[in-house]
């Protein structure tokens, strides 16, 4: 990393960004957004004028984007940035497993997407008697041929309607739905009155059947994540894994110089806030983590 010149004080100072041309991989583009530019430069001549698209596409897609490389084993691993040979990851074909890469909250947020899409699923089917009911010519006349949007075909939308007399009803009582309200000039008022079916314990009972197993699925999603988040959090190796924390030390245990050092491959941090200080260490023997305790 180069320095550039000062301008006031005489001084060097150092660039906030650092290069990283040497880490770009050569792997070929992925993304179908890098052959579209190349389209653009050489329609619109100004495009890209001023810059290298191609190295910017190999640096979004080789150091921004996350990339997996083979681990040796039949699987993927997450691969450094700039590593070669690598490739992105698939956006539908990735199996839950290499997420764990990317940190517990990722994994346990798409498993979860994954477990939400199978209850609605299954909510879905076990409406089906009610959106089957509400179909059928028991409940409307008419549904299939004046309901003409997908999403309302099968829902209690009621198409069979009758112009009815209402003495009594006043506009003010249907400024919501005024258009279901009629006044002749002989101050003859009329209401648009459904004609469909009254509503069956049948119908109730299968909402009550569906939120209960909505109830049931959130409260075992819930068991799940917690089950998901300690298994990953086993799988992946993180500081605290080989930490060990003292609350108590003595009051002069201020200076880290004075802590007694140990025999093996051992890893010994000490902060210091305020009064409190925290002191860890660590030691990695024949493959396996041991945690030393501190006397002091």
């Amino acid at each position: 990393m180069s320095k550039s010149p000062s301008s006031a004080g005489g001084e060097d100072t150092v660039p906030l960004v650092a290069t990283t041309t040497d880490k770009i991989s050569n792997d070929p583009p992925q993304l179908l957004g890098s052959y579209i530019s190349r389209f653009f430069s050489k329609v619109f001549p100004n495009y890209g004028a001023n810059a290298s698209l191609e190295r910017a596409w190999k640096y979004f897609e080789s150091i921004v984007l996350p990339r997996r490389m083979p681990d040796g084993k039949g699987g993927y691993t997450k691969a450094p940035p700039g590593t070669s040979p690598s490739a992105l990851y698939p956006a539908w074909t990735t199996p839950q497993r290499e997420l764990r890469d990317f940190g517990t909250g990722i994994a346990v947020y798409f498993e979860t997407l994954r477990a939400l899409v199978v209850i609605c699923f299954v909510a879905g089917l076990l409406y089906y008697p009610s959106i089957r009911y509400y179909q059928s010519d028991a409940y409307s006349s008419n549904q299939q041929e004046v309901v003409t949007n997908l999403a309302l075909k099968g829902s209690l939308m009621c198409s069979t309607t009758t112009w009815v007399p209402c003495p009594s009803c006043t506009l003010d009582e249907w400024q919501e739905e005024s258009e279901r309200f009629f006044a002749t000039d002989d101050n003859l008022t009329f209401i648009l009155k459904n004609d469909c079916a009254m509503l069956r314990w049948q119908e109730g009972a299968n909402h009550l059947a569906v939120l209960v197993f909505l109830i049931v699925a959130i409260v075992a999603l819930g068991y799940h994540q917690t089950r998901l988040e300690l298994q990953y959090d086993e799988d992946i190796l993180t500081a605290s894994d080989f930490s060990l924390v003292v609350e108590n030390p003595p009051e002069d245990a201020t200076n880290p110089q004075g802590m007694a050092v140990y025999s093996g491959n051992c890893l010994v941090l000490a902060t210091s806030k305020c009064t409190h200080h925290f002191f860890f260490c660590a030691c990695l023997q024949n493959g396996e983590t041991s945690f030393l305790s501190l006397e002091m």
